[in-house]
């Protein structure tokens, strides 16, 4: 018995699965239908496919009936929406196609026309929608983009998959982590990334309990600059605009990889203190990392691991 390491893109991320599993041939079988199930998400809810299940629902105008698992998403979202005052909101989908409407992969970062940034855009919201069964009706305005949500939704699947075989294991979606069980006879540690330094950790959070999702959320990695404007990929809802205060990233601490990616998003774009006071009503933890270098910790952050911070 030993881990089995997994590394492949998919996602416009980095995965990784590294799973405590005999080394043998149905241990491999385990991985390979692992790696389907992402493959076939992805093609399902990308907003960069044409062909997708999310595609085909945004150039619907009216009615259109969705797949079991576009449903519970779906209701998931809405449920987030809610419980964030529309701070995380799959609605925005029209303002992030005029940042990028391709993946990071293949994007010029300085494509965007300035007439395209500062017009302002008409979008519904998930208020407008209606779902009966499998089928949804909906405002022909609204489209939708699971960015905000849709790696750590399909972490805590992955996760439910992978803990028949196995109680001890570690999963990667980009930066949205969730660990399980020991690291052989030791807990995890999971490094912070440094924002200035990205190749150093700014800390390392030792796990506490038998299972520990993290996610981080930034603004250092996906950016741009055109004629002078600066624009990243986190948009605040409430101005149309890409976030702005003096926050690089949020690193959110949970109990499902879905409640740490939303709420990572969420305290960021909250920014410091409306942030802390929305984590604090949560069953949650952050840690914001200032353009400073500084470190904040919500109260209750101890909670869900022992952190060592950096010299």
């Amino acid at each position: 018995m030993g881990f089995i390491l997994s590394k492949f893109r998919a996602l416009d991320s980095e995965i990784e699965l590294c799973l405590e599993l005999p080394n043998n041939l149905e241990s491999q079988i385990i991985v390979g239908n692992i790696r389907q199930l992402i493959e076939v998400f992805e093609k399902q809810f990308s907003r960069f496919r044409s062909d997708s299940e999310l595609s085909l629902f945004n150039n619907s105008k009216d009615e259109f009936v969705a797949s079991p698992q576009f449903i519970k998403l779906l209701k998931t979202s809405q449920k987030y929406y809610n419980g964030t005052d529309g701070i995380y909101n799959p609605a925005i989908y029209p303002l992030l196609n005029k940042y990028y409407d391709k993946t990071f992969d293949r994007l010029d970062t300085n494509i965007c026309q300035p007439n395209n940034l500062q017009q302002k855009i008409v979008t519904a919201n998930l208020d407008s929608l209606k779902i009966r069964g499998h089928r949804v009706q909906k405002d022909p305005q609204l489209q939708i983009d699971f960015g905000g949500i849709g790696k750590g939704f399909l972490a805590d699947i992955v996760a439910k998959e992978v803990s028949q075989y196995t109680i001890n294991f570690f999963l990667s979606f980009g930066g949205d982590i969730l660990v399980s069980g020991k690291s052989g006879t030791d807990d995890w540690k999971i490094g912070v990334e440094n924002p200035i330094y990205i190749e150093r950790d700014i800390l390392t959070i030792r796990t506490k309990a038998n299972q520990l999702a993290i996610a981080t959320s930034g603004v250092i990695h996906r950016h741009g600059i055109v004629n002078g404007i600066k624009w990243n990929h986190l948009i605040d809802p409430r101005t149309q605009e890409p976030v702005k205060n003096d926050i690089l990233t949020v690193t959110v601490l949970a109990n499902n990889v879905t409640d740490a990616d939303v709420w990572a998003k969420t305290v960021l774009i909250l920014g410091e203190e409306a942030g802390f006071e929305f984590i604090n009503h949560q069953n949650g933890a952050a840690i914001i990392i200032k353009h400073d270098v500084s470190i904040i910790k919500s109260a209750n952050v101890d909670k869900f691991g022992i952190m060592d911070e950096k010299t």
